[in-house]
């Protein structure tokens, strides 16, 4: 494990799980969660607003507060979902390729998968926490793990170049930075760790295709605002276009509204949880990580029922 702290420093807290989680997460909310989701998915695509749709849903199913949170971070149309689909890249696509990564949002989320917290797997396969950085982070037990496990990943990847980007707003991220800086040093990985006001734009940014005019990329929407899936093919048919000599720019998240305004993608923790593609392969070495997902993973990416979900 990577540790650079002092002993006296190291973090004694944990990225736990809720103590009601079990019930509001466990299998037998399942079959109400995906209810929930194939509900409020119906609702987006007709026009309904957000916080109007998860009202209707959340009384419907009869919903916590905590379970909408999930819903919600579960839930993207279908065009979404076939959008993001088509841009995603596993981790034999890294090779060679510049790699940005949203740093809080991998880092959080792999950090309560490792502590068995709730994640999420939405409706387009990418993996959420139910914690997030609301202005402030703190290590946890978990995260020289976190990081290691990533280093172990991405040297057996080899992307050309690989690029954290922090929230300059959010307490400890120099401090964090450093603690990358220093685990990079160790693992012989020359990655850069860079801090923003607002990564979400620059990673949407660096992450596109093609350049265009970037003045709707300075406001941060939500996950749910309807999307311009005409800019989606576009930005589709460019990385397809793109010249050969030119090294693959893919951006490592799965923050909806950075998804649906990027390039190429890659959900991290999603490509952990399916191990080294080679049986033999030497898992000290490669991207493999036994973190049990059964305990922690709360699978909402399929439909409740097969057919088109009714309006609440």
């Amino acid at each position: 494990m990577i540790d650079d702290a002092d002993p006296q420093e190291r973090p004694r807290r944990r990225r736990s799980r809720l103590a009601d989680d079990d019930r509001l997460f466990g299998p037998a909310s399942l079959p109400a969660l995906r209810g929930a989701t194939d509900d409020l998915v119906w609702l987006l695509e007709r026009g309904y607003t957000i916080d109007a749709a998860l009202k209707l849903v959340g009384d419907r199913h009869g919903l916590s507060a905590r379970q909408l949170m999930g819903v919600r971070r579960a839930s993207c149309t279908p065009a979404q979902a076939r959008d993001r689909a088509a841009r995603r890249v596993d981790l034999a696509g890294l090779r060679g390729a510049d790699l940005w990564i949203d740093g809080f949002n991998v880092l959080v989320t792999l950090e309560s998968a490792l502590a068995h917290a709730t994640v999420i797997r939405g409706r387009d396969g990418a993996h959420r926490d139910l914690a997030g950085v609301h202005g402030s982070y703190h290590q946890v037990v978990e995260t020289g793990v976190a990081v290691d496990v990533l280093a172990r990943a991405l040297q057996a990847s080899g992307p050309r170049s690989i690029t954290w980007t922090l929230d300059r707003p959010v307490s400890s991220s120099g401090r964090l930075r450093a603690f990358l800086l220093a685990a990079g040093e160790r693992r012989g990985l020359a990655w850069s760790v860079e801090l923003h006001q607002n990564p979400d734009p620059v990673l949407a940014r660096v992450g596109r295709a093609g350049a265009r005019d970037d003045s709707d990329l300075n406001n941060n929407t939500d996950n749910t605002d309807p999307i311009d899936h005409t800019e989606g093919e576009d930005r589709q048919r460019g990385a397809e276009e793109r010249d050969p000599a030119t090294p693959p720019v893919i951006v490592a998240t799965s923050d909806a509204w950075i998804l649906d305004h990027c390039g190429l993608w890659c959900d991290l923790l999603g490509e952990l949880l399916r191990g080294p593609a080679d049986a033999n392969a030497d898992s000290a070495r490669g991207p493999a990580l036994a973190m049990r997902p059964d305990l922690w993973l709360c699978d909402l990416q399929a439909s409740h029922a097969s057919e088109a979900p009714r309006a609440p």
